[in-house]
C-alpha cells in the first residue's frame, strides 16, 4: 500500500466534553484520560497519536533459509523505503518494529533469526506538512525453509537386510542417521537416508561403516562454493557413496540416532 502526501483528514471538534447533571464526567472521558496518562506512568515515549490510521495492516512477505537473519531489503529496496512509499523526504517518517518487549528499531529486527514462519508487526508514522500525522501498520511475514542432505549408497550386490550408519557434522550439529535398503525399479538395492531441518552452511558426511567408499563427503546446503550468497533454491544436497561390501547391519545399534553418541 502506498501512502501519499495528499491524504487529508478533517480534524475533530475540540469542544469541551459535556458534564452530566450529577457532576460526573462520562466514562468515555475517564477512559481517554487514563489512556493518555498511561505512557507517562510507565515511562514510554510514544509518538504523537495520529489523526488517522489504516484499518487493516498491509502484508509484506519474504522467504529466508533457516539460519538467515530477517532481511531489511525486499526486491533490492530497503524495507524502510517500502514503508515510506512515495514520500519525498525520509525525515518526515518514523518506523519501528513492535517487538514483544516494545518498540524497537528496524536494525534490531535485522538481527532476528526465525526458526519457523513468523509475523513481525511494523508501524510507520508519516509526518505530513499540510495535515495531521498518519499511522500505518504492516505485517512482515517471514517464511523459513530448512535444508536437506540426501544420502544414497549404491551397489548391485547389496542385500535387502543391510543397513549403514552415517554421521553429519556442521553448523554446531552432530547428527546420526541409519540408511535403509530401498528396492529400485531396475532390481538393484540402494541404501538411502535424509538429514532434514538443516540451516544453511557446509556439512561433512561420514560413513561409519568401513564397507562404504569414500569415507567422507562434503555437502553445501543453501550456499554457493564460489561466493557467500545464500539461496533457498539450493535447499537440497546429495552425498553419493559406493558399497564395496555389505555393511555391518548392527553397527548403528550403539548410537543414538539424531545425536552424538
Amino acid at each position: 500500500m502506498k501512502c501519499k502526501k495528499s491524504w487529508k483528514v478533517k480534524e475533530k471538534s475540540r469542544s469541551a466534553p459535556r458534564v452530566h447533571s450529577g457532576g460526573k464526567r462520562p466514562l468515555r472521558t475517564l477512559f481517554l484520560l487514563i489512556t493518555a496518562l498511561l505512557p507517562l506512568a510507565v515511562g514510554v515515549a510514544w509518538p504523537t497519536l495520529p489523526a488517522r490510521a489504516t484499518p487493516e495492516p498491509t502484508l509484506l512477505e519474504t522467504t529466508v533459509f533457516l539460519g538467515e537473519a530477517v532481511p531489511l531489503h525486499l526486491g533490492g529496496e530497503r524495507l524502510e523505503d517500502i514503508l515510506a512509499g512515495h514520500l519525498e523526504e525520509e525525515d518526515q517518517m518514523e518506523c519501528w518494529w513492535v517487538s514483544p518487549q516494545g518498540p524497537a528499531s528496524l536494525d534490531k529486527l535485522g538481527k532476528e533469526r526465525p526458526t519457523r514462519e513468523t509475523d513481525y508487526s511494523l508501524t510507520a508514522v508519516f509526518h505530513q506538512e499540510d495535515g495531521p500525522d498518519v499511522l500505518m501498520n504492516f505485517i512482515y511475514r517471514v517464511r523459513v525453509e530448512p535444508g536437506t542432505i540426501r544420502i544414497v549408497a549404491a551397489s548391485g550386490e547389496t542385500s535387502p537386510q543391510a543397513s549403514a550408519l552415517f554421521k553429519l557434522e556442521g553448523r554446531g550439529l552432530t547428527l546420526y542417521r541409519c540408511a535403509q535398503p530401498i528396492q529400485q525399479p531396475a532390481g538393484n538395492i540402494t541404501l538411502e537416508v535424509e538429514f532434514t531441518g538443516l540451516p544453511f552452511g557446509a556439512y561433512q558426511v561420514t560413513a561409519e561403516d568401513p564397507g562404504l567408499y569414500p569415507r567422507e563427503r562434503e555437502c553445501l546446503v543453501g550456499v554457493c562454493k564460489e561466493n557467500d550468497t545464500v539461496s533457498t533454491r539450493r535447499g537440497t544436497a546429495e552425498a553419493a557413496f559406493t558399497i564395496e561390501q555389505d555393511p555391518g547391519g548392527a553397527v548403528w545399534e550403539s548410537y543414538q540416532l539424531g545425536a552424538a553418541p
